[in-house]
């Protein structure tokens, strides 16, 4: 985009939304989006609109930096500009070409069960792997361990910030930050130099839906930001997929209730594939683990294998010899091993299952 045409957008967006609305409305309704730059002079000045210059200033010398880039209203993808209230604009750093891409956002609890955490990993890579991009709002929590998860397989990842891309909220996330900017994509609809302010964060929920494909609910409250990203999303016609939890816990009821009120509940990250009718001819799934075998280097073959056999729900030995193929005696050796080196954790009847990495917690 010319400078020109930046200086005209970030004019227009500096201006109350209502108005703006109606402007993008008009855009829309007369096919004058291949003008728009040359309309927005004169709908300012008829408007007499009121521009500040130096929050313009700032923005401009954050765009002219490396990786940053701003897309206008006209160039968003098509999911999200029709959306009811789209963005004007919005603030790119990392790779743009993502934000074309077919997204599958993530959201949850900011301080969810050990339970929710493995699922959440585990959907995360899974789908990664499959080649959708992982797209939060790198809250801390169920957002972060999304974005986390997708990174650690090599996959992509998109996070929506609900402030500018000058200040890192929270500031515990700094790491990702810089991970998702040089290997994702961080986009913000607020200008670079816009601080925390709380009404900002549901705000942003609507571009999370909107770029995606579909929501998935990992662990929600029913008050929740969550559940307010999965309101938007039904409106805009997105998928609405929800783990079920323990009764008894709180922090289930908001994923139980979206299932009653028709959302489409998942155990295995190929359901959701299978509802939006996803698939990335480049990649065969018979290839994929569902088990993520991950962070192997320093395993031994024998370990290897043996932990490609191993799965999230708890096995016992008998099956693991099957499975492998391995003599009982090498099994329990090769299990002794894999738990000295925290790669599985086993239960007093002689169960074991796969640990998540803890780097990720």
């Amino acid at each position: 985009m010319e400078l020109d045409q930046q200086r005209c957008w970030l004019s227009l967006a500096q201006q109350p939304y209502p108005i703006i609305r109606e402007f993008l409305k008009q855009i829309v309704n007369s096919n004058t989006e291949s003008i728009a730059d040359s309309l927005i002079d004169s709908w300012l000045e008829t408007h007499h609109c009121v521009i500040n210059f130096e929050q313009l200033e700032h923005s401009l010398s954050w765009l002219g930096k490396k990786g940053h880039h701003l897309l206008a209203f006209p160039q968003f993808p098509e999911r999200l500009k029709a959306i009811n209230d789209p963005p004007v604009i919005l603030f790119l750093a990392g790779d743009h070409k993502l934000l074309e891409a077919q997204q599958l956002a993530i959201v949850g609890s900011r301080k969810p069960t050990s339970g929710a955490q493995e699922n959440v990993v585990y959907f995360a890579r899974h789908l990664a792997e499959l080649g959708l991009i992982i797209t939060s709002g790198m809250a801390v929590g169920i957002d972060g361990l999304a974005h986390r998860a997708a990174l650690q397989v090599e996959g992509k990842t998109v996070a929506v910030l609900g402030c500018g891309h000058d200040t890192c909220y929270p500031y515990k996330h700094q790491s990702l930050f810089r991970d998702i900017e040089e290997k994702g994509l961080l986009i913000s609809e607020f200008t670079p130099d816009t601080p925390v302010k709380g009404f900002q964060f549901p705000r942003r929920n609507r571009i999370i839906s909107g770029l995606s494909l579909g929501v998935l609910v990992v662990e929600a409250a029913i008050k929740s930001g969550s559940l307010i990203t999965c309101r938007l999303a039904a409106e805009q016609g997105r998928e609405v997929f929800a783990i079920p939890g323990d009764i008894a816990n709180p922090m289930s009821r908001g994923c139980h209730h979206l299932i009653r009120q028709g959302a489409c509940l998942v155990d295995h990250p190929k359901q959701i594939i299978e509802e939006l009718g996803y698939i990335e001819p480049s990649i065969n799934p018979k290839t994929l683990s569902d088990t993520q075998v991950t962070s192997i280097s320093g395993l031994s073959n024998d370990e290897i294998q043996l932990m490609h056999c191993i799965e999230r729900h708890p096995i016992n030995i008998n099956n693991l010899v099957i499975r492998s193929g391995m003599k009982m005696s090498l099994v329990l050796s090769v299990l002794f091993s894999l738990e000295l080196k925290q790669k599985i954790s086993g239960s007093a009847d002689g169960y074991f299952r796969r640990k998540l990495e803890s780097s990720l917690f």
